[in-house]
């Protein structure tokens, strides 16, 4: 294989079928005669002009303006000598038959070209691929029938199925992102009325969708138009793919009247003016019949284009209808990549769009068969053992029975339909309730704390959890729980393996989760083994202060051995590289700045060599800043020292309403208070910190916790941005804190949740073999030391177009390509296929 194609021509793909919007094309061309047939042709200057432009304005780095004139010249020359066409639709047929392979009747991709592929999918949806290979197979080499084998093209490195045919388990995953979400979506979607323009415009206007876009009236009424012109080329190209084909009488379509409403600025007018209007919204049924076969929403559209693909292979699609298909394809591939995450770009907030509306288009009675969809692709992998699902609180203990019932029962369904043909074990599965991290929840009554509206919230949110578990042992009236009568199933509490928190991290500190978090420990986990485990270290304002937030979770949640971590990218990330590219310049606030000092002076302090010029620079550095934080804020003390604001710092844990008043009790009432609380609540105060008592019996740690909560000044002077240069010795105190933490982490026995794809979409990271988890583990690789305990799992893998193999597979991929050496490679996917069993909540 000749990866020479592949590695010019996935950029050139996203830009035809996905940059370049299709309804800008439509007015370049002379239509006097009809539809052109020339759009989407490499011999049309200029659509060959808008590719370059568009190209130069995506990719800016990347080529010059007579590089790509020469890219699209080898490739118009390669297409006229293999298919006398210069058609961009003999370009996707030419790049399928070089990276896609058949054997035995089933799809794979070459494990050489593994990375490629999954820069062409991350480009052009994948089912466009598939069509187009599908097609030319069957028509030129006689292959009747290619196995639909899923979303996910397997690959040809046998030795490496051979390990993960062991049994692997799914650790870190989110239910109703890890099916068959987006070609749901796009089902739907194409099912909506043309008419519907609100339900478009909702669409449009949604967090994340289209966001390139322009916000103003007449972008996004532009925008609807062309997804009410893609329905329209939709249902014209079913039409022509019909058996009893609809000619132009029939359809009252003309090519005239097809380019006049192509071409108009508004048609609905046009399309209400004609007796098409049923026919346009009886497309898409022929599937409706096999209601219970979640694989119709991607089998159906890959016929769809394979029909089309082979109409054009046999010479039977006219020129305007293969312009139609042009464009159908780059609508499609457009609406699809609202649901996907791409390469580009870095952060959590590029991904919570794609997240917040993975069902947009999907009805609510349809969503059994999201969690269809689920069942459907695992059991189709074949050698997941373990999978735990990751869901929302639900708002009654009956809900959490109703939940497991349905999960208990698809599992059951999909395992005895795929025992009929394929050696699988019945999937063991858990569920972890993760509660949600909302920032900017606006703070209400006086005094308040810090993100008090948070915590009254998850508090809430908790409670059917806790009826759920043991509601006979519970004070339900000081806990004031929802009532339910049902009578707890003990096999059904085994399901619920671990609580966990996602979503945003910034202004979301893990202090808000620890009284919760603790909570479930004393009441729950003793008795029904309830496990631990939290996002965090994903995204943060500055590298200590994510590292920050990763030791927080450990101390304020009172994470304990066989918990684990979420992500944890902050713990691989290469801290010289990191400050490197931030040109050594951090951008935070007063509060966290303060905070990261204070944190790593904490850290170094105990560590048992001499870090005197270290500590002496972090205590400076804290002089220099507390002030600031502290003048004109009403404190009465204006002198905190380290060490106070060191204790105040580890009382964080601790539920902010027991500060309210404390000051005004001596030594020993506060010692009679504290052991008081101790004995009845513990797990209000964070009682398993070792100094804990000495850090709350400190009067002015106190009042310094007292007013981070409290003094709405002291708040809103901690808020303030600061922009400040680094230097070495910074550096030299952030690498000493990372190395004490993971040495920590080590020590505890907590395991990290690696997720190789969403890592890489949503960092910075360009390259597979620099993910953050390979810097946390490297063992069978090279030499290192505090090798962390990591698993492999997907995140949301409909989002991120991925599966649990494949995870394992474009690791291996990247690592090979590297240059370590195969067996070593080997050696270390057969340590993580291992790891990701014995880290697994659910018990074996």
């Amino acid at each position: 294989m000749k990866n020479k194609y592949l590695n010019q021509v996935d950029r050139l793909l996203r830009i035809i079928y996905k940059e370049i919007d299709f309804t800008d094309l439509l007015i370049q061309e002379d239509y006097s005669s009809g539809l052109s047939s020339t759009a989407y042709n490499l011999d049309n200057k200029n659509f060959v002009n808008a590719v370059k432009n568009k190209y130069l304005e995506i990719y800016p780095n990347n080529y010059q303006h007579e590089e790509i004139d020469i890219i699209l010249d080898f490739f118009k020359d390669k297409l006229l000598k293999e298919y006398n066409a210069t058609n961009c639709l003999y370009l996707i047929i030419f790049i399928s038959q070089k990276i896609l392979r058949v054997e035995n009747n089933k799809l794979f991709v070459e494990f050489n070209d593994l990375l490629e592929w999954d820069g062409l999918i991350n480009k052009l949806d994948a089912n466009i691929f598939i069509s187009a290979f599908t097609a030319y197979q069957k028509n030129r080499y006689n292959e009747t029938t290619i196995k639909n084998d899923g979303l996910i093209i397997r690959h040809n490195n046998h030795k490496l199925y051979s390990i993960l045919d062991r049994g692997v388990s799914e650790n870190h995953m989110h239910l109703k992102a890890s099916g068959y979400i987006t070609e749901m979506n796009w089902y739907y979607f194409k099912k909506v009325s043309i008419f519907n323009e609100e339900g478009l415009r909702n669409f449009i206007q949604a967090q994340g969708v289209f966001p390139e876009l322009a916000t103003d009236k007449k972008s996004i009424e532009r925008k609807i138009v062309g997804l009410q012109k893609l329905k329209f080329i939709s249902n014209l190209l079913e039409s022509a793919t019909a058996i009893d084909e609809v000619d132009k009488e029939k359809a009252h379509f003309s090519r005239a009247k097809i380019s006049e409403i192509l071409l108009a600025d508004e048609i609905t007018t046009l399309l209400l003016a004609t007796d098409y209007v049923a026919f346009m919204d009886s497309k898409g049924e022929s599937y409706e019949k096999k209601s219970d076969d979640v694989t119709k929403y991607f089998v159906w559209e890959r016929e769809f284009s394979e029909k089309l693909f082979t109409m054009l292979i046999t010479g039977k699609l006219t020129s305007y209808t293969m312009f139609l298909f042009n464009c159908y394809l780059a609508g499609m591939n457009s609406v699809k990549a609202q649901f996907h995450q791409d390469n580009l770009g870095m952060g959590f907030s590029k991904f919570k769009g794609k997240e917040d509306n993975k069902e947009f288009f999907v009805p609510e009675k349809k969503e059994l068969d999201i969690y269809r969809s689920v069942f459907d692709k695992y059991y189709r992998e074949g050698n997941v053992k373990k999978i735990e699902f990751r869901m929302g609180p639900k708002n009654t203990a009956s809900g959490y029975n109703k939940l497991i019932e349905k999960l208990d029962s698809l599992n059951e369904e999909y395992y005895g339909k795929y025992l009929k043909f394929k050696n699988v074990t019945k999937i063991k599965i858990g569920v972890i309730v993760h509660y949600i991290k909302l920032p900017h929840l606006k703070e209400s009554g006086f005094p308040c704390s810090r993100n008090e509206v948070l915590r009254n919230k998850i508090d809430v949110d908790s409670r059917p959890l806790f009826g759920f578990f043991d509601r006979q042992t519970m004070n339900r009236k000081s806990l004031n729980l929802l009532s339910d009568n049902e009578i707890l199933n003990e096999d059904d509490s085994t399901r619920i393996v671990a609580i966990d928190a996602a979503n945003y991290e910034w202004k979301v500190r893990p202090e808000i989760f620890g009284v919760l978090f603790r909570k479930h420990q004393q009441l729950i986990s003793e008795q029904h083994h309830l496990k631990m485990t939290f996002h965090v270290g994903e995204e943060f304002n500055t590298l200590s202060d994510g590292l920050r937030a990763i030791d927080e979770t450990v101390e304020f949640l009172n994470l304990k051995r066989n918990h684990r971590l979420g992500h944890a990218l902050a713990l691989g990330i290469d801290v010289t590289a990191y400050f490197e590219k931030k040109r050594k310049i951090i951008t935070t606030t007063l509060q966290d700045y303060i905070d990261d000092l204070v944190w790593m002076y904490s850290m170094i302090e105990n560590k048992t060599t001499d870090e005197t010029m270290l500590l002496l620079f972090l205590e400076r550095e804290y002089n220099k800043y507390i002030s600031k934080i502290v003048i004109g804020t009403g404190v009465k003390s204006s002198s905190f020292t380290l060490r106070d604001y060191i204790s105040a710092y580890r009382l964080r844990g601790d539920k902010p309403e027991l500060y309210l008043d404390l000051s005004v009790y001596d030594t020993d009432a506060k010692k009679n208070y504290y052991h008081k609380k101790k004995s009845l609540d513990s797990y209000e105060m964070n009682f398993q910190s070792l100094e804990h008592e000495t850090d709350f019996l400190r009067e002015d740690a106190r009042k310094l916790y007292h007013n981070y909560h409290y003094n709405d000044e002291f708040k809103n002077k901690g808020k303030e941005k600061v922009f400040i240069e680094v230097n070495s010795i910074f550096i030299q105190c952030v690498i000493l804190a990372k190395e004490i933490l993971r040495a920590k982490i080590i020590n505890k026995m907590i395991f990290i949740e690696a997720n190789p794809t969403s890592n890489k979409k949503i960092s910075s990271v360009s390259k597979y073999a620099e993910l953050p988890f390979l810097d946390m583990n490297s063992y069978h690789l090279k030499d290192s030391a505090n090798n962390l305990e990591i698993s492999i799992n997907t995140d949301d893998s409909a989002i991120f177009q991925t599966n649990l193999s494949h995870e394992y597979s474009i690791v291996a991929s990247a690592l090979i390509r590297e240059g370590y050496s195969e067996e070593n490679v080997h050696a270390y996917m057969e340590m993580l296929q291992k790891n990701s069993l014995v880290h697994s909540f659910i018990k074996s």
